[in-house]
């Protein structure tokens, strides 16, 4: 009886999750522009406001490039022989000497 009451529990617990994930709009796909990440640019902007919340600036910052390893099929994704992570995205990064990111902006090819 209680192993039937834990599992209707869980797949309770999931399908509400489902229905949180598939509920989460954060664009207006009808008011597409040029930027190719318009899907994400939202998520970029939380983060990016919550890395300067909470992160203490310093006066040495550097500009550093990083891939995100991705093997789908999208515009922006990057082939860099030589690299660790050949195939993905290539994020511009703000960081502090320490490694500590203050702001992300994802790279689009020529503008």
């Amino acid at each position: 009886m209680l192993l039937m009451l834990e599992q209707r529990l869980l797949v309770k617990q999931c399908q509400e999750s489902d229905t949180l994930i598939s509920r989460s709009i954060y664009n207006d796909n009808t008011a597409i522009d040029s930027d190719r990440y318009y899907k994400v640019r939202p998520s970029y902007t939380l983060l990016n406001e919550a890395l300067q919340q909470f992160g203490v600036f310093s006066e040495h910052l550097s500009i550093d490039e990083r891939m995100v390893r991705y093997f789908g099929r999208h515009g922006c994704e990057m082939y860099m022989k030589g690299k660790p992570v050949k195939f993905g995205y290539k994020l511009w990064i703000l960081s502090s000497f320490d490694g500590y990111p203050f702001y992300i902006i994802p790279y689009q090819g020529a503008q």
